[in-house]
């Protein structure tokens, strides 16, 4: 039995991780908040210049980091 504590301890930081994250996807797959910190980080990091960025990626930062959007590349219109 002593062999379920640390599983149990394990899964319950885990989910305190998750409280409060949005919960997001990338082309159908979810993102655990490490994924979701490091799109954040990236583009915080003062990419020079990002030329293109997946309309999905945009949603992300559109949806958990809205003053990030002006260092995203304009929309694209077809």
């Amino acid at each position: 039995m002593t062999g379920l504590l640390p599983n149990l301890l394990e899964l319950v930081a885990q989910a305190d991780r998750w409280i409060g994250m949005p919960i997001e996807f990338l082309h159908g797959r979810p993102l655990g908040p490490d994924e979701l910190d490091m799109i954040r980080m990236q583009i915080e990091s003062g990419f020079d210049t990002i030329e293109a960025i997946d309309p999905e990626v945009r949603g992300i930062v559109e949806r958990n980091w809205p003053h990030l959007l002006a260092k995203l590349p304009p929309e694209e219109t077809d």
